[in-house]
């Protein structure tokens, strides 16, 4: 009984630290909305309408990278081609989603301008996941 009871408390405990970032994760996330509000050139209005949009999506992204056996940090292993290709057809999904959210909140040129950003990040995902290749 005690066996199992510390099972379960170690897999909750394991899954709590799993779902939250880390201080790097988090200062990773602020970087990313404040390179989108400059770059965008957002409203104060704007930015309180994507900040849950851009934080889901990165959410979702960190949980990507863990689902597929990647760390986050771009430390670690590179992933096999089968992986990669899966990831990168969860990550355009993931993508094509947020921009959908977008959509109805930023002008044409900031949607273009944030398709640019998303290509720029994407990159900088890829060498990262690569080594810095």
């Amino acid at each position: 009984m005690t066996r199992l009871f510390l099972t379960l408390a170690l897999t909750f405990a394991t899954a709590i630290a799993v779902a939250q970032p880390n201080q790097a994760q988090q200062e990773e996330l602020q970087q990313r909305l404040a390179d989108v509000a400059e770059r965008l050139e957002l409203t104060e209005e704007q930015k309180v309408q994507i900040e849950p949009i851009i934080t889901e999506s990165f959410a979702q992204q960190q949980q990507l990278l863990r689902k597929y056996g990647i760390d986050p940090s771009g430390q670690g292993g590179r992933p096999s081609p089968r992986t990669a290709r899966q990831l990168r057809g969860d990550m355009q999904d993931l993508r094509e989603n947020t921009r959908q959210q977008l959509d109805g909140i930023l002008s044409e040129t900031q949607m273009e301008e944030f398709a640019r950003l998303q290509d720029e990040m994407r990159t900088q995902m890829r060498n990262k996941i690569r080594g810095g290749r």
